[in-house]
């Protein structure tokens, strides 16, 4: 790295704490996912063409290439110059000035989410909107995560509540959830202005809901890519191509798309409203 970058860095980083005219994003332990959605977030403009957000990447210590290749500028082939708005540090004292703070799960095993979460919730401004990125058990934000907010908090003698909000991105789709319609509408509002064009975003009523989905998702994947391998060892047993096969399954999966995943069966797309009669009162009697 640029010695002289190098030597700059901490006079860059005040200048950007310091400037009050667009609100703080900080992006904790970025992964390849983290790392385009902070870029994207730095690249985000107003009409006077000034750059909405001041961005903050917050990595650990010992992640010293990516705190170097991000302070270079170096996603998506940009320089630092192009994009004064965004940096990385391992302090993770900015966690203080931030208005939303994202996580990105897939960096970190799951044994560690407790930690970082209660971290961020020891520092984060009480009004400030924590964005958990990825898929969870389902039951760990409301049973554990959440919990672990909201003892932070109470630590600190501050009576809010902790704005937590998942999002769980799939082919096609954002599905969103919060712990609150705040948080829910909060995040979305941001989120908006990132999803890709052709993306919907789906927001869920209950975060225990989202991380359902998201399991079925996984399951549902899993179970397709293990079909698809004895489907085409049995078209390669008897001399047939696999693509008649395929056309007969329920979700018409195109020939162009068959190294891909398929994409979620419209039945199941209905979870969350199965998941809320399963659970209801009345079922729970009837069990």
């Amino acid at each position: 790295m640029n010695s002289l970058l190098i030597d700059a860095l901490p006079h860059r980083l005040e200048a950007l704490l310091q400037a009050p005219d667009t609100p703080l994003i900080c992006m904790v332990g970025p992964g390849c996912q983290g790392e385009r959605l902070a870029r994207q977030i730095a690249d985000l403009r107003q009409k006077n063409a000034t750059p909405a957000y001041r961005v903050i990447a917050l990595a650990d210590p010992a992640q010293q290439a990516l705190l170097n290749r991000l302070n270079q500028g170096s996603l998506a082939a940009s320089s630092a110059a192009e994009t004064p708005n965004l940096l990385a540090t391992s302090d993770p004292m900015v966690l203080r000035q931030a208005e939303c703070i994202l996580l990105d799960l897939s960096t970190l095993p799951p044994a560690k989410w407790p930690a970082q979460c209660r971290q961020i919730a020891r520092r984060m401004a009480p009004e400030a909107l924590l964005i958990l990125i990825g898929s969870l058990p389902p039951g760990s934000c409301e049973n554990t995560l959440l919990p672990l907010l909201q003892a932070a908090f109470a630590e600190r003698g501050l009576s809010e509540s902790p704005l937590l909000a998942l999002l769980t991105p799939q082919p096609g789709t954002w599905f969103l959830a919060g712990s609150s319609p705040l948080a829910a509408q909060r995040a979305r509002d941001f989120l908006s202005r990132l999803q890709p064009a052709e993306t919907l975003m789906q927001q869920v009523s209950q975060l225990k809901s989202l991380e359902m989905l998201s399991t079925l998702f996984s399951t549902y994947r899993a179970l397709s890519t293990a079909l698809q391998q004895d489907w085409r060892s049995l078209a390669t047993a008897h001399g047939m191509a696999l693509e008649p096969l395929l056309a007969f399954l329920p979700w018409q999966m195109p020939p162009a798309q068959l190294e891909a995943l398929p994409a979620l069966p419209v039945e199941l797309q209905h979870w969350e409203q199965i998941l809320q009669r399963v659970s209801s009162p009345a079922a729970q009697l009837r069990r």
